[in-house]
């Protein structure tokens, strides 16, 4: 028998292993758990009926109390009092009370409930006539059950049943003064107000609720024929359990609060027995699951050794090199998983050397930029400038003056010792400087509007961001404007992580196509998409410049950049 073994394939090693280990601890525990379930499951049927009971109990109570809150809060309603004890002198008196007082508030106190179908009040105030079904004389409550009601009870008294239908009445304070009887008469829909107790009847057993005079104030059921109970068969009394015939039933009553109703329900034993009469079956089934289940599992573990090459060739195939994210992770240390994580670091390295090209690129933008700057000789031309300034001021010519002054200032923060990255405040001044500039030029012609959060001048930017998008809104905007009126304005807001930017002109406007063009097609000097793309190697792919334009309204372009802080800037 060992020879036998050792020479057999591997899989039937497996496959009569798993068998016999699998067989025989479900014959065993097939047998000890059929008989702890059986009893447990009765039990817990037993629990979960009790539960169900007291829900439902405890919801049709939290109504009750929400009914009786409703009551008090119509009778002790200063408004409402008001218009029931009131002297009517004229109708026209009466109908104010009764639409801008009585009304609202009895519409408004009906709409809390949805079981509530009808409020009424009862009068005996003389003066009163009836109003729709919401203000009626004493002498039509006749024939009400409730009627007369006595003046000493003060407490919320419940009427009706499945056949009249159910109510609540309670009495008003009577007046001292007028010695004016009300009474609140509040009627419910029969079905909305025990929904949960037939919610609980249609979880197969059976509900009924009888006053203290043995009176059916409620029944439902969802039980078969032979399981149901006439109403000749008294619920009262009984102790959990009742036989009627051949048939034994749990049976569990609860009081009512607020009323002298019992609530009670009823459930077959065969019912609650039944879903112990699967477990028999169960034990069968669990052993021919086993034969399956050591099938599939001998079947799985012929397959497991190729499923990771399987995987990982799959993931080689579909991997997506726009996005190189290694989502397959080795579950072993043999020759597969050594594959997979040399896969791994070949992303990696992958990833590495796209990290170093977005940098040479990055670097490449900077050199390009700075070799921009290199072209002017800042020494000489700061030098030109005072000197245009100096002779500007001895011959009396403050515009030149001021004008280079303002290209003084202008060069020295563009140029800004040939750093990247400039303090906002610099970059504004910068700004500040080229609109003065241009101001001159169109004869003071534009008008400048600032909106800047001072707070956050210290932070750092991209330097030369916001001037390409000034000089676009000026030349292509303003100048193309046949307004007389133009306007450019600036706009700085500090945010929680964020700083915006908003440059708004009330120019020629654009095109939607143009608008979307603008940062995706390059032109002629250092324009919006070198801005764009500069902030989005710089910043990231969620920061950048937006356009939002109209055709002869004008253009409004938001920058957004992360707040951050950068030493030596």
């Amino acid at each position: 028998m060992r020879q036998l073994y050792l020479n057999m394939k591997l899989r039937k090693k497996l496959f009569y292993t798993y068998l016999i280990v699998g067989i025989i601890p479900i014959l065993i525990l097939g047998y000890s758990c059929y008989r702890y379930n059986r009893n447990s499951m009765v039990k817990l049927e037993k629990e979960n009926l009790e539960e169900s009971f007291n829900n439902a109990v405890v919801d049709l109570n939290y109504n009750n109390d929400s009914y009786i809150n409703l009551a008090s809060s119509i009778i002790f309603n200063q408004m409402i009092t008001d218009v029931i004890n009131e002297d009517y002198e004229s109708y026209y008196q009466m109908y104010e009370k009764y639409t801008y007082d009585l009304d609202p508030q009895m519409l408004l106190f009906q709409n809390l409930h949805e079981a509530i179908s009808q409020i009424t009040i009862y009068t005996t105030n003389p003066s009163i006539i009836q109003h729709g079904k919401t203000l009626m004389p004493m002498e039509m409550a006749e024939g009400e059950p409730w009627y007369p009601a006595g003046r000493e009870n003060n407490q919320i008294r419940w009427y009706g049943g499945k056949k009249e239908g159910l109510s609540s009445v309670i009495n008003f304070p009577e007046s001292e003064a007028t010695g004016i009887q009300s009474v609140l008469s509040i009627t419910y829909h029969y079905r909305k107000y025990f929904d949960s107790m037939r919610e609980l009847a249609g979880n197969e057993c059976g509900v009924r609720i009888v006053d203290s005079g043995g009176n059916l104030i409620y029944e439902a059921d969802s039980l078969e024929g032979k399981y149901r109970l006439d109403g000749t068969v008294s619920l009262a009394g009984k102790d959990e359990q009742l036989k009627v015939g051949q048939e034994d039933y749990i049976v569990l009553s609860m009081p009512v609060e607020h009323t002298n109703w019992t609530a009670y329900v009823y459930k077959p034993m065969r019912l609650v027995e039944a879903p112990t009469r699967g477990i028999v079956y169960v034990v069968v089934m669990l052993v021919l699951l086993c034969l399956i289940l050591v099938i599939v599992v001998a079947n799985y573990v012929s397959r497991l050794t190729i499923q990771p090459v399987e995987r990982l060739s799959d993931y080689m195939q579909n991997m997506d090199m726009d996005n190189l994210c290694v989502t397959i992770t080795p579950k072993s240390q043999d020759e597969i998983g050594i594959l997979i994580m040399s896969f791994q670091a070949l992303i990696r390295r992958i990833q590495t050397l796209i990290q170093e090209v977005y940098k040479a690129e990055n670097d490449r933008k900077k050199y390009e930029m700075k070799a921009l700057q290199a072209q002017i000789n800042p020494h000489f031309l700061y030098n030109c400038l005072s000197l245009i300034n100096w002779k500007a001021i001895m011959a009396g010519e403050q515009e030149i003056s001021q004008m280079a002054q303002q290209l003084s200032e202008f060069y020295r923060t563009s140029l800004n010792k040939g750093k990247s990255l400039i303090r906002i405040g610099d970059e504004l001044r910068n700004v500040r400087s080229y609109i003065e500039i241009q101001n001159i030029l169109h004869n003071y012609t534009i008008q400048v509007e600032y909106h800047l959060d001072e707070g956050a001048y210290a932070y750092s930017m991209v330097n030369l961001t916001l001037q390409p998008i000034v000089e676009n809104a000026i030349v292509h905007g303003l100048d193309h404007s046949r307004r007389e009126e133009k306007r450019l304005s600036i706009e700085m807001k500090e945010e929680e992580t964020e700083i915006e930017f908003v440059i708004a002109d009330n120019g020629c406007g654009m095109s939607e196509e143009m608008a979307a063009n603008i940062l995706h097609h390059s032109t002629k000097g250092y324009g919006v998409k070198n801005v764009n793309d500069r902030l989005r190697l710089i910043y990231g792919e969620t920061y950048g410049v937006r356009y939002e334009t109209e055709p002869g309204v004008g253009t409004r372009v938001v920058i957004r950049i992360p707040k951050r802080q950068e030493e030596g800037v």
